[in-house]
C-alpha cells in the first residue's frame, strides 16, 4: 500500500511553483439533477456538468513568480490562469485552465504573513 504525505505535493501556476504551501485541497464535483418518477420508491440522477476548485493556504513571498503573478492577475487583470497544476507526488499531477476568485492576506502578531487563494477551473480537469 503507498501511502502519499503532503511532503511530496507541489502547485505550480503556469509554469512557476507556487512556493511556501501549507496546504492545498483540490474540490472536483459532478453536478446532478433529479429523474425520479412519480411512484418510485428509490431516488434517481442523470450526471450533468463538472467543476473544480482548488483551495490553498501559503506563507506570502512576494518574491515567489507564482504568488506575485497570482497578485498582479488578481488585482489588475482579468483572472484568467493558462494551466494550474496540482501535483500528487512528484510525476502525477492534475492540471487545467483556471480563474483566481479569492486572495486572502492575512498579517498577524508572531507569525508569518500567510495567504489563501482560490481558483475555479475554466475548462476541463487533466490528470496526468
Amino acid at each position: 500500500m503507498a501511502i502519499l504525505t503532503g511532503t511530496v505535493g507541489k502547485i505550480k501556476i503556469d509554469g512557476n511553483d507556487l512556493g511556501e504551501v501549507n496546504n492545498g485541497a483540490l474540490a472536483i464535483v459532478i453536478d446532478s439533477a433529479e429523474t425520479t418518477e412519480l411512484g418510485d420508491t428509490w431516488k434517481t440522477f442523470m450526471p450533468l456538468g463538472k467543476s473544480w476548485t482548488l483551495n490553498a493556504s501559503l506563507l506570502y513571498d512576494p518574491t515567489n513568480p507564482a504568488q506575485l503573478a497570482l497578485r498582479t492577475e488578481f488585482i489588475t487583470g482579468d483572472g484568467d490562469l493558462a494551466a494550474v497544476y496540482m501535483y500528487e507526488d512528484a510525476i502525477d499531477y492534475f492540471l487545467g485552465p483556471g480563474v483566481i476568485t479569492g486572495f486572502n492576506k492575512t498579517k498577524a502578531i508572531n507569525a508569518p504573513d500567510a495567504v489563501a487563494i482560490t481558483i475555479v477551473g475554466n475548462g476541463a480537469l487533466t490528470h496526468s
